[in-house]
C-alpha cells in the first residue's frame, strides 16, 4: 500500500484520493484505511519510508574503516600529539584522494590516559577530549574509526598511510574496510 500511495502522491500530489490509491495498491478502500485511518496518517508513512531509504542509500554508500593498532613512536608521545596529528593528517589524506568525511575518530588509549579527536566533516577541526594533558609516553593503543563517501579501499590506503606517517613502530591488531550492504525493505502494509 506504501509503494501504491507513493505513485499516487507523486503522481497527483497531496491531492490524491484514497479511493485512487486503494485501487492502485489493488486493495479495497477499508483496508486502507484500517492501516492507516487518517490520510495525514498515510502520508506521514510514505514520507517516513522514503526518509528511510534515501537514508539506507547514504549509508550504503560510505566506505567504512575500523583499526586497531599499536604505537610505539621514536621518541615518547602524547595522547593528544598522537590523536590531533593522526586526525589532522586523515583529513588532510581524505580530502587528497577525494573522499568526504562523514565521521572520523580516532582514541588513544596510553598508559598516561586517553584522548579521543573527532572529525565530522572535510576540512572542520578536530574536537578532542580527554586526558589532553597526559604525559608523554612510548605505547599508544590507537583506534581508527572513519566513514567517507567513496571507496572503503581506497579509504583504508589513507589510514595505513598516515599511521606510517606518525613514525615509528605500527603493530596492525584488526583492520576492518567495508561498504555496508544495503539494508533489505522492511515489511511494508
Amino acid at each position: 500500500m506504501l509503494a501504491a500511495a507513493e505513485a499516487e502522491f507523486s503522481a497527483v500530489g497531496l491531492k490524491a484520493s484514497i479511493e485512487a490509491i486503494a485501487r492502485r495498491a489493488g486493495v479495497g478502500v477499508g483496508t486502507v484505511c484500517r492501516h492507516f485511518p487518517t490520510k495525514e496518517a498515510l502520508v506521514e508513512a510514505v514520507l517516513t519510508a522514503m526518509y528511510r531509504s534515501l537514508l539506507a542509500d547514504a549509508e550504503a554508500a560510505l566506505g567504512w574503516v575500523n583499526w586497531h593498532a599499536t604505537l610505539r613512536p621514536r621518541q615518547p608521545l602524547s595522547p593528544a600529539i598522537v590523536a590531533g596529528a593522526l586526525s589532522e593528517q586523515l583529513d588532510e589524506a581524505l580530502t587528497a584522494a577525494g573522499l568526504s568525511i562523514v565521521h572520523v575518530k580516532v582514541l588513544d588509549q596510553a598508559p598516561t590516559g586517553y584522548v579521543r579527536a573527532s572529525i565530522c566533516a572535510s576540512g572542520d577541526e578536530p574536537v578532542a577530549d580527554g586526558a589532553l594533558d597526559a604525559s608523554p609516553c612510548a605505547r599508544h593503543d590507537l583506534i581508527v574509526n572513519a566513514r567517507a563517501l567513496g571507496d572503503p579501499v581506497r579509504l583504508s590506503r589513507a589510514v595505513a598511510d598516515c599511521l606510517d606517517m606518525l613514525g615509528g613502530r605500527v603493530d596492525l591488531l584488526t583492520r576492518e574496510a567495508f561498504r555496508p550492504s544495503a539494508p533489505t525493505p522492511e515489511r511494508r502494509a
